[in-house]
């Protein structure tokens, strides 16, 4: 029996880190390796995931799939490959742009240590907001085109209209997927299994949306109220926000996407930080210290 590798694929706050939790539940008695792709300088996800015994490989400040982290995606593969795992789950980045990933799967298939016995492209997609994001976000059709099953993702809280507009989003790009609508990135094992790669995924020009990229370390005494009105001040401005923060009241960590922002109580964690995701024609620098300045006489920093 050869490796089996599943990428997961879907644009920022969709639910693939939860639904690669999901996963690890689901092959826990394999043996498992994992790939993360972050696009912030530091790796939020892969501290969300419960690492032992099982083979990590984490590749930060961009994208997978990009000419630039491509090699050092081919070698994180080759190398989890000779740790004799049966499965290896990949999260790419939400910005990455998936266009290239058959050429670099090629390479991979090329140099491989033993057999790849399958492939398969999962997309998660967020209901309650794809079929507006797909209007402008290039990367999102990409992903879509590409995915041989596609999770759509947070009905419990999509209206019936929001599911049905997300369908239709994804039928233009891909009318032959399988779809399959979860909560919390809830899916039957036979599902997955049930898999089939296509080697004629439909796939755009090679753009890539380019965001600004912004870790900020907020003072470790700070109160949480006002961390909540500093990302109030601009969370519209902005794809993604998530990071540790250590404040006053404790430890948290902050996700985000759009409206959606939740600060949720955790254990230590080793570094305090926030990575902050912003379109390319809005950069927040100046504007994230302002704001700050307006709540408070402390500093924070912005690199």
């Amino acid at each position: 029996m050869g490796v089996k590798i599943i990428i997961l694929t879907g644009f920022l706050g969709s639910g693939k880190t939860t639904f690669l939790k999901k996963l690890l539940e689901k092959y826990s008695h394999k043996k498992i390796g994992v790939i993360m792709n972050d696009f912030g300088k530091i790796g939020v996800d892969v501290e969300l995931i419960d690492r032992g015994g099982i083979k990590m490989a984490e590749i930060n400040s961009g994208s997978i799939f990009c000419s630039c982290k491509s090699d050092q995606f081919i070698k994180a593969m080759m190398e989890v490959i000779k740790e004799d795992v049966e499965t290896i789950l990949v999260e790419s980045s939400g910005l990455a742009n998936p266009s290239t990933l058959p050429k670099i799967l090629d390479i991979i298939k090329d140099k491989k240590g033993k057999d790849i016995e399958k492939i398969e492209i999962l997309g998660v997609m967020d209901a309650t907001n794809i079929y507006k994001l797909v209007q402008t976000v290039q990367i999102l059709k990409q992903q879509i085109a590409i995915s041989d099953l596609l999770i759509l993702n947070k009905c419990d809280i999509a209206t019936d209209k929001e599911k049905e507009k997300s369908l239709n989003a994804i039928r233009q790009y891909n009318d032959k997927v399988l779809i399959y609508e979860t909560s919390f990135a809830e899916i039957p094992d036979s599902i997955i299994e049930g898999v089939l790669h296509k080697n004629d995924s439909q796939i755009f020009e090679n753009q890539f949306t380019i965001a600004h990229n912004v870790l900020v370390r907020l003072p470790e005494d700070a109160e949480k109220e006002k961390v909540e009105k500093w990302v109030e001040s601009f969370k519209r401005k902005i794809y993604r926000i998530k990071g540790f923060l250590k404040l006053k009241e404790g430890w948290f960590y902050l996700d985000g996407v759009g409206e959606d922002i939740k600060f949720l109580p955790r254990k230590e964690n080793k570094e305090s930080f926030v990575v902050i995701l912003s379109p390319l024609e809005n950069p927040l620098k100046e504007t994230l210290v302002e704001e700050w300045c307006k709540l408070s006489d402390t500093k924070i920093v912005v690199e």
